[in-house]
């Protein structure tokens, strides 16, 4: 089994995302651990006794947790860490490391930011976040018995 290469576009520009060696693999995830796992207790608190719904109590309580355990030394390692191993291209040009750029890219887009974040634990730690891992079979959940925003017009 190799290491694995993703390519994804986002908001016009595509990232290349290159799977972290098993080290820094295992201790980015006893890191993001720390701040997930306290909103995780909250969802499994917050079901019902048949283990089939979520409390909207218990959503904004795991949401609370995982405000309240990032540090900003957090999510400045991750970006570190995963801007390291990606590369972009923006508007058809060559790739470069995300790292060389980073500040002007997401230079006022934040959601940008975590959108790529969010792809970079996709391609790190699909098996436990897909619906047959633990974590997957939980935020599926989550998501089932979230309410669906309203469309934007």
């Amino acid at each position: 089994m190799g290491v694995s290469v993703e390519e994804k576009e986002i908001g016009g520009s595509t990232y290349r995302v290159t799977q972290l060696g098993f080290k820094q693999s295992r201790k980015m995830w006893v890191r993001l651990t720390h701040i997930f796992g306290a909103a995780a207790k909250e969802i499994l608190t917050g079901l019902d006794a048949a283990g089939a719904d979520v409390s909207m109590a218990a959503i904004g309580s795991s949401l609370e947790a995982v405000l309240l355990n990032m540090e900003d030394e957090d999510l400045d390692h991750a970006c570190t860490v995963f801007g390291a191993c990606t590369e972009v291209r923006v508007a058809g040009g060559e790739y470069t490391s995300l790292s060389l750029v980073m500040d002007e890219l997401f230079a006022g887009d934040l959601p940008g930011m975590f959108a790529w974040l969010g792809f970079c634990l996709k391609v790190n730690y699909s098996g436990f976040l897909d619906g047959n891992g633990a974590l997957g079979s939980l935020f599926q959940t989550f998501r089932a018995k979230s309410p669906n925003p309203s469309p934007k017009e």
